[in-house]
């Protein structure tokens, strides 16, 4: 609530747990007027977790330098399963493990994947989310050598 003036309203505990069930980090980002990565890291912060490389929409300012596009070996758009209320994380795990020493992963998500990222890192990835627009986010994943 301290991030922005417009977020007091969720004092509210019916409306705080309503929005809760229905608003993406890109609709609470835009409702307060703030950056998305600004939200994504406070609250990471918050739980004890370290900052993530998180681009606002419009594309990266600082892409790490292991980010080749041309070594994207793999493509995986999880929109479709979690339209149908599908959970994509054993589907693009799959596709994770199938991937080269090296070699990249772009999976397509209409919000930051930050669950899938945290366990993409303990099992040995590299990961940087950019968020392309509100509906469309891409997160690149390199299977470390």
């Amino acid at each position: 609530m301290a991030l922005s003036p417009h977020f007091q309203k969720l004092r509210n505990p019916i409306l705080r747990k309503t929005i809760a069930k229905v608003a993406t980090l890109r609709q609470v980002a835009d409702a307060g007027g703030i950056g998305l990565a600004h939200l994504i890291n406070t609250l990471r912060r918050a739980t004890g977790l370290p900052d993530a490389d998180v681009a606002e929409a419009g594309g990266a300012a600082n892409p790490p330098a292991w980010l080749d596009r041309a070594r994207i070996a793999r493509r995986f758009d999880a929109r479709p399963l979690i339209e149908k209320g599908e959970r994509p994380m054993d589907a693009v795990l799959l596709e994770m493990e199938a991937l080269p020493s090296g070699m990249l992963l772009e999976v397509t998500t209409p919000f930051p994947p930050a669950p899938l990222v945290d366990l993409a890192v303990k099992k040995g990835f590299s990961a940087w989310v950019c968020a392309e627009s509100p509906q469309v986010v891409k997160t690149y994943f390199r299977k470390l050598p």
